[in-house]
């Protein structure tokens, strides 16, 4: 499991240089992602039942949600 908040500040420390704004965000939309399937597994195996089911649809709809932004966001003419 990662620890998004470590993530997202040392990758901000990195940005503009060495490492561009844009790959540092696809780092930390990583993290993110990562983080969520380990919580929806933690939440499968210490819930069970409805509740795993829940957490799993819930979940599931912020990574769709985040796949749906990062995909606006780079098939976007630039500006």
């Amino acid at each position: 499991m990662a620890d998004v908040d470590a993530i997202t500040v040392s990758l901000t420390r990195l940005t503009p240089t060495p490492l561009s704004a844009e790959h540092a965000a696809m780092g930390i939309l990583g993290a993110v992602a990562s983080d969520t399937v380990s919580k929806i597994g933690i939440g499968a195996v210490i819930g069970r039942g409805r509740f795993a089911w829940q957490i799993a649809v819930v979940a599931a709809a912020c990574l769709l949600a985040g796949a749906a932004a990062f995909l606006f966001t780079r098939l976007r003419p630039a500006p």
